[in-house]
C-alpha cells in the first residue's frame, strides 16, 4: 500500500527516510519502450488522475499537484527529411 509524502519535512524530522524523484523522458520516434510482464502501462490523462486515489493510488493521484508547481515549456524539434 501507498503511503502520502508530505510536501514538506516535518519539524520532528532531522533526515527524510525517502526522497522521490520523478523523470520525464523524451523517447526517440524509433525507440522501443519495454515494460515488463508483471507490470502494466496505461496512458491516462491527467484530469482523470486528479482527485482519483480510489483507482490509481495516492502517490499517482498526486501527479497533477506536483506538475502543478513547475513551469513546463514544451520545445519541439524541427523534423529533418532522410
Amino acid at each position: 500500500l501507498e503511503h502520502a509524502m508530505f510536501p514538506y519535512l516535518p519539524s520532528h524530522v532531522s533526515k527524510p527516510k525517502e526522497i522521490r524523484r520523478i523523470f520525464l523522458v523524451r523517447l526517440p520516434e524509433q525507440m522501443v519502450f519495454a515494460v515488463p510482464k508483471d507490470c502494466k502501462l496505461k496512458a491516462v490523462p491527467l484530469f482523470e488522475l486528479y482527485d482519483n486515489v480510489a483507482r490509481y493510488g495516492p502517490v499517482i493521484a498526486s501527479l497533477p499537484q506536483l506538475l502543478s508547481r513547475h513551469d513546463v515549456d514544451y520545445v519541439e524539434e524541427p523534423h529533418t527529411k532522410t
